[in-house]
């Protein structure tokens, strides 16, 4: 099992602004302990759905969009303009802004943080 908290060797905390939407590519776990900032989608946050009309269609767009840009998942940042960054398990075709070598040898042991206000640019 793996827990780190959000602020402890954790390089691309110090690039994703508060107020900024991630992706995590991959389903990523323990993504708020990790980063403490809004998640783009992940299936833990669809629970509220149940209960807010607005939430549960903002989820369902979300969902669509992740669905139909699995093949190239940086255009999630021209496909949504709040998306501020996405974080991949996986190298892209684009620099990445930071690249985390977590030291974790079960599937994820580099992360790369791609900043969609720049590839928007």
């Amino acid at each position: 099992m793996y827990i780190e908290t959000h602020t402890t060797n954790n390089p691309f905390y110090k690039y994703i602004p508060e107020d900024s939407s991630v992706y995590f590519n991959g389903q990523l776990k323990y993504v708020w302990i990790l980063f403490d900032r809004p998640c783009f989608y992940s299936r833990q946050q669809c629970s509220g759905d149940l209960f807010n009309r607005k939430s549960a269609f903002l989820i369902e767009r979300r969902l669509n969009l992740v669905k139909n840009n699995k093949k190239d998942i940086l255009n999630l940042c021209f496909a949504d303009k709040n998306l501020g960054f996405i974080v991949s398990q996986t190298k892209l075709i684009y620099k990445p802004v930071a690249i985390w070598h977590t030291g974790i040898k079960d599937g994820f042991d580099n992360l790369y943080l791609y900043d969609c206000k720049t590839l928007r640019n």
